[in-house]
């Protein structure tokens, strides 16, 4: 494994300072280092060693970076695959056919890598589209990997100043832990977790958070084809959120269904014990009654009119015309 001599390579080069990293997750924008990514996540740490090594050559563009993440994601998910053969050989599983997650189901794919090079500084951009890929997941996990490697990186340098001062107990913190209680989770926050450790291979988490383990009675796995062809608001998807915007439609259809439960109470017709309402009574009933949305003191104005002229601001006796 080159993991170790990469990552002090990306070090020692000062790729650190002048490569970033921005990660775009359904127009979320999440921004790292190349060491931060090249240390704790096996995904990224392949992608850029293949990545550098076509720099080398000579080689770059749009097409070479897609290549060089397609090579990273298949042997990241040839990985994860071999590891799942081996755990059905060593353990036996209560799940049904229809609900066994494979690598297949917990790796969403990239939409496009592009690079950005300007004033000596280095910008990697990978997209994703996806709606099976959680941004506030990405963001929890991404925080996370992020306060680890700045632990370590202080953890390093308390080890050397340890060293020189012959004092191995001082100067050391606790290992920074995920912010989730992941049996608490229900299936599908698991699931939805579940995918970002995988498809970006957050090593740290291996083993702990890249399966669900919760009870999945009713739950249908769905590839991304059948996420896409998900209505909004519906209630039958697993393993991804509603959006911003789906958020925003599901409110406003509320809205909307409030707004006419309204007007059909504002419509029903006034009935006394001993008196019989005409329709045209009943419409002129409706035609009385003030919506609720302009229901406002505010919205009327006082004001007089002269029927001679047609004008407002003086009465028919006031009128000089």
């Amino acid at each position: 494994m080159f993991s170790h001599s990469f990552i002090k390579y990306i070090m020692s080069s000062g790729l650190e300072d002048q490569q970033r990293v921005q990660v775009v997750v359904c127009g979320r924008r999440f921004e790292l280092t190349v060491a931060v990514l090249s240390m704790y996540t096996s995904l990224f740490r392949r992608f850029f060693h293949e990545a550098f090594a076509a720099l080398r050559r000579g080689e770059s563009g749009a097409d070479v970076w897609k290549s060089c993440y397609h090579t990273a994601a298949e042997n990241l998910q040839k990985e994860k695959e071999e590891k799942e053969a081996e755990s059905k050989l060593n353990t036996k599983t209560d799940l049904t056919p229809s609900t066994t997650i494979t690598s297949v189901d917990l790796i969403v794919p990239v939409v496009s890598v592009e690079r950005d090079e300007r004033d000596g500084h280095v910008l990697w951009r990978f997209v994703y589209t996806s709606t099976l890929l959680a941004p506030e997941d990405v963001g929890v996990i991404f925080v996370y990997i992020r306060k680890l490697f700045q632990w370590h990186h202080n953890n390093n340098n308390n080890n050397n100043n340890n060293n020189n001062n012959n004092n191995n107990n001082s100067g050391k913190s606790s290992q920074p832990q995920l912010p989730i209680r992941w049996d608490e989770l229900p299936y599908d926050a698991q699931l939805s977790l579940s995918r970002v450790v995988c498809t970006f291979g957050v090593e740290p988490l291996i083993g702990k958070y890249d399966y669900p383990t919760a009870a999945a009675a009713a739950a249908v796995v769905k590839d991304e084809v059948h996420a896409e062809k998900d209505t909004i608001g519906n209630e039958n998807r697993t393993g991804c959120f509603l959006s911003a915007r789906e958020k925003a439609e599901e409110y406003l259809r509320q809205q909307e269904g409030k707004e006419k439960q309204d007007s059909s109470k504002a419509k029903e017709v006034i009935s006394h014990p001993s008196t019989t309402i005409t329709k045209e009574e009943e419409q002129e009933e409706v035609r009385g009654v003030v919506h609720p949305s302009v229901d406002d003191d505010d919205l009327f104005l006082a004001t007089t009119a002269c029927s001679r002229c047609g004008v407002t601001g003086h009465t028919d006796a006031e009128c000089t015309r």
